[in-house]
């Protein structure tokens, strides 16, 4: 392995990882808990919108509180006890079903539940990479995360889908309780030292130590600047993701079976922008890099607003859109996460990434709101186009910031 494998691909510590951040995906795009809620519950929309609303809620919620525990906290073992607490609840799903006491008010509270809980997962994993993997390594690391999460995208459902009609809904639920297990596993078995919290809270109130990971974003050129573009990609995320499917249906008038193809296409390019993402950034920069996708990624949604004519035709504007949006997407993402993981303090990673999450989600609702009023007032295709509006407008942001001359996470910045 040591002859054929370069990189990290000789971590065995960051394969564990790895594998662990895979699997957990995998596991969580089956879809488990919507198909129960329909197929076993038998779910109206009002229902199945209060599944969605319970698993999202808690990010908003609790996000600066798990940035605080982070730092004050190893990351490790919060990983470990968030995907076991993830599996037992999913368990608990299956065990209520075979004593057929299940409820609708039982999935809402393992949405809400594992909501919070993967919120903890999500802020610590990002706050622990840097602690796995040196500066050098992070666009890779981050490389490989982002093509195991466009894999997942780009199968997992399909998966789930198969599971669910030759074996049920509860299989699928316990196939995703099993694989937080697998994923608890592989983290626990890694042996890589993980310093002691810097900061252990002390006397100091938990809400003085949030303002301070706030302050740590708004004072710094740099994260300033990568806080707004991920601010500015999800509230175009809310309000194109928000008006999509109805635009598609309705609009262009194209089948739902067309449109899962479509997006199928999306998942496929996004793995690819995954797997080319390292060497691109070693070639022009990890920031330029960044701000390239952005741009790109900001117009090529113009394809889906053009999209018309019948439904051909239509079916290959929005099929241009994931040719160019979802690799440039991933570009960014792994951009941003290597780049503020790069120039984070270490007592300050989960309370950075935290009060970035928060924001950037508050914003991808508001944005979901705001493109249905748009939508009903001024049409779909408008709110469509006002949505890639904020993209490009922290493209152009980031274009005038110091992120455009970083050449690799952690380096000086170039003049």
């Amino acid at each position: 392995m040591a002859r054929r494998f370069t990189g990290l691909w000789r971590d065995r510590d960051f394969l564990r990882f790895w594998a662990a951040h895979s699997i957990s995906l995998v596991g969580t795009g089956l879809g488990a808990l919507p198909f129960t809620a329909i197929l076993v519950l038998d779910a109206g929309p009002l229902e199945m919108a209060l599944v969605t609303a319970a698993s999202l809620a808690p990010a908003l919620v609790f996000g600066l509180a798990a940035g605080v525990w982070v730092d004050r906290l190893r990351r490790r073992p919060i990983l470990i006890a968030a995907d076991l607490g993830r599996g037992a609840m999913l368990a608990g799903v299956v065990l209520a079903w075979w004593l057929d006491a299940l409820r609708i008010e039982h999935l809402y509270a393992v949405a809400l539940v594992n909501g919070a809980l993967a919120t903890f997962f999500d802020v610590a994993a990002q706050a622990y990479i840097p602690a796995l993997v040196a500066k050098d390594d992070l666009v890779e690391a981050n490389s490989k995360l982002s093509a195991s999460a466009s894999a997942a995208e780009l199968g997992s459902f399909s998966l789930g889908g198969v599971i669910v009609q030759v074996a049920g809904a509860m299989w699928a639920v316990g196939a995703d309780a099993v694989s937080f297990l697998g994923s608890a596993l592989f983290v626990a078995r890694i042996r890589h030292p993980e310093p002691a919290p810097e900061n252990t809270g002390g006397e100091q109130h938990a809400l003085k130590e949030v303002a301070e990971g706030l302050r740590a974003i708004a004072r710094d050129p740099i994260q300033r600047s990568l806080a707004v573009a991920s601010a500015s990609r999800h509230l175009t995320y809310g309000m194109v993701g928000a008006v999509i499917l109805l635009y598609g249906t309705r609009t262009l008038g194209l089948a739902p079976g067309a449109l899962g193809v479509i997006f199928g296409v999306g998942g496929a390019t996004s793995l690819a922008g995954a797997l080319l993402a390292d060497r691109l950034t070693r070639r022009v920069g990890v920031g330029p890099a960044m701000v390239g996708a952005m741009f790109a990624g900001a117009l090529g949604g113009l394809f889906i607003v053009a999209a018309q004519g019948g439904a051909w035709l239509a079916a290959l504007f929005l099929v241009l859109s994931q040719l160019v949006v979802d690799p440039a997407t991933a570009v960014e993402d792994i951009g941003e996460n290597s780049i503020r993981q790069g120039v984070t303090p270490e007592r300050l990673r989960g309370r950075v990434g935290a009060g970035v999450r928060t924001l950037s989600l508050s914003l991808e609702l508001c944005g979901a709101l705001a493109a249905g009023l748009i939508a009903q007032s001024a049409g779909l295709r408008v709110a469509l186009a006002i949505g890639l509006a904020p993209r490009l407008a922290g493209a152009l942001w980031l274009l005038a910031s110091p992120v455009m001359r970083i050449r690799a996470p952690g380096e000086p910045i170039t003049a």
